[in-house]
Formats: structure tokens, sequence, C-alpha cells
């Protein structure tokens, strides 16, 4: 597929309670900066059903 690059962007991140409104800034500004990118498809965001239980690894 020469000259139909897609981008792929994951990335884990485990923000402590004070941090996850900067880490969701962060992910909104990047989103706005792939999005006009050639080759970009999308960003999700996916949480751990661990982590919304509360239950440890």
């Amino acid at each position: 597929m020469k000259g139909r690059d897609m981008i792929c962007v994951i990335f884990e991140v485990w923000p402590k309670k004070d941090g996850k409104a900067e880490y969701l800034a962060i992910a909104a500004r990047l989103r706005e900066f792939l999005s006009n990118r050639p080759g970009f498809i999308s960003i999700e965001r996916f949480q751990s059903l661990r982590e919304i239980w509360g239950h440890n690894a």
C-alpha cells in the first residue's frame, strides 16, 4: 500500500486521581493534533475493568 500510510497511536497511562484531568486534556490536544494528519484513523481511550472495580493486578 505504497502512498497509503496509516498511523496508530497506542499508549497506556495510569494517572493518579489528581492527574486525571491533565491526562484527559493532553489526550484531547493529541486528538486535535492528529486529526488533520494524513493516514490518521482514530484515537481511542480504554480503561481496565480491574481499575474501575478497584482490583489490584
